[in-house]
């Protein structure tokens, strides 16, 4: 059964929960990059202490980012079902990140955590353009690998009304008369 996500959180959640278990780091440190901002890249070490991250620290930032070509169906309960792949953009800090995104790598690729995230609604079609690189953080070098994990969810989206109406109108066919 093929199983039909109903938001972009929903794969956020999915995905950072899949990470955290195959990279073995605390969820602290594997954080939505859209919700960063600057200097809020640090350690929360209790309600009012913060603290920046080390260079040998290793944490993940990852982004979730929309690939062209998507697709839409209306079914026979009049759902609409959208088509979406995307691409989770892996940042890994850190002077061990080669050797994280490797074992990321070869930890998501096997038949039994692609079948896991399947499971979820999240189909991994493959993992891409691993790069590295440096970045300066909060006034720090840290070493960092970079990788694409290209995936494919269907969506459940609801219809308007007047999406409906205009779907259910009759298909009128206009014939080319060829006489002439």
């Amino acid at each position: 059964m093929i199983i039909k996500l109903s938001s972009v959180d929903e794969i956020n959640k999915i995905m950072r929960n899949e990470i955290i278990a195959q990279s073995n780091l605390d969820g602290k440190k594997v954080v939505n990059g859209y919700t960063l901002h600057g200097q809020d890249l640090v350690e929360q070490v209790n309600k009012y202490c913060y603290k920046s991250f080390k260079p040998d620290d290793a944490y993940i930032v990852f982004e979730l980012r929309p690939r062209d070509s998507y697709a839409t169906e209306t079914d026979y309960n009049d759902e609409l079902t959208i088509y979406s792949p995307y691409e989770f953009h892996l940042y890994v800090y850190g002077n061990s990140s080669t050797n994280l995104v490797n074992k990321l790598v070869a930890r998501l690729l096997t038949d039994k955590c692609r079948l896991h995230l399947q499971n979820q609604g999240v189909y991994l079609e493959n993992i891409t353009d691993i790069d590295n690189g440096t970045d300066f953080v909060n006034d720090t070098l840290y070493l960092r690998t970079d990788c694409n994990i290209n995936i494919y969810c269907q969506m459940k989206i609801e219809a308007t009304e007047d999406e409906l109406d205009t779907l259910s109108e009759p298909i009128n066919v206009i014939k080319e008369n060829n006489n002439g």
